[in-house]
Formats: structure tokens, sequence, C-alpha cells
């Protein structure tokens, strides 16, 4: 029986598979099933190439993903070495310094409050010129209206004193 690939018989009975003939030892096949058999491994055949192909191109995406992860890790914003080293010598020199004696901790607290008492005096200073042209400005507006009540008595001197 030959299989039909008519597309106006889309829903025809698939023919029951016939068992091989047997002559002894040896089976005889179908020529139609040997092409049926066939047809199947060279589908197999292909999705296996593809499925390689696809596992390569996924071991090769997943290896430049991991190498830029862990190339990523050693430039980027992290600190370099160098700068690592140049940190740790510092810290190392720190260390090394003698911790502050209580003497020289109050001399330093001494140095600070003296400072505080010039700063605070050269504010007074600052505020003080303020404060005298303040009292400057009253004297000469005092000044200014003793000037002009003189001014009016001697007007009234004048008007009240007989012409000669």
């Amino acid at each position: 029986m030959g299989v039909s690939s008519d597309p106006s018989q889309p829903t025809r009975r698939i023919p029951p598979v016939t068992l091989p003939v047997r002559h002894g030892d040896v089976a005889h096949l179908d020529p139609e099933e040997l092409l049926w058999r066939d047809e199947v491994r060279g589908r197999l055949r292909s999705l296996a190439a593809a499925l390689t192909v696809a596992l390569i191109v996924t071991f090769v995406a997943l290896g430049v993903a991991l190498w830029a992860l862990l190339a990523e890790g050693d430039g980027g914003n992290d600190a370099s070495a160098s700068r690592v080293r140049v940190l740790e010598q510092r810290v190392a020199q720190l260390e090394s310094r003698p911790a502050p004696t209580r003497d020289a901790l109050r001399v330093v607290r001494d140095q600070q409050q003296i400072l505080a008492q010039r700063v605070a005096t050269l504010s007074d200073t600052v505020e003080q010129p303020a404060d005298d042209v303040d009292s400057l400005r009253t004297a000469v507006d005092a000044t200014q209206q003793a000037v002009e009540q003189l001014d009016q008595r001697i007007a009234a001197l004048e008007q009240a004193s007989p012409a000669p």
C-alpha cells in the first residue's frame, strides 16, 4: 500500500502496520516501511544536529557572560590594586604613630580655647565700629538740632531789636 501525500485527503485512515515477513532468521520489510523508517531517522538526525547547535550557542553565550562578569570585577569603579596598597600604607603609618599623651591633648585643648577667645574678641571688635557709628550719628543729629535752635533764636533777636 502506498502512502499518499495528497492534501485533499488530510483525514484519511493510516494503513495498519504490517509485520515484516520472516524467512528463518532474516526479516524482509515492506519497501514503504523502509522509506518511512529512513524518513524518521533523517528527521531525528536533523533534530539532533539542531539541538547540538543550540547547545553550542548556549555554552558560548554562558562563557561570554561569565567572562564579562569576571572582567567587570577587575576594572570599572572598583579600587585598583595600587590604590589599595597606598591606602594600606597610610593606615600602617597612622597605626605606627605613637598615641598622643594626655599632656599633648591638654595642650591642644588649651590652644583651641585661646583661638576661641581670639575669635570672640575679633567678633566684638567688628561689632564695635557699628556701635560707634550709631552713637556718632546721634551726636551729629543733636548738634544739628542745636544749631537750628540757635539760628532760630538769632533770627528772633534780630527781628526784635530796633534797626540802626
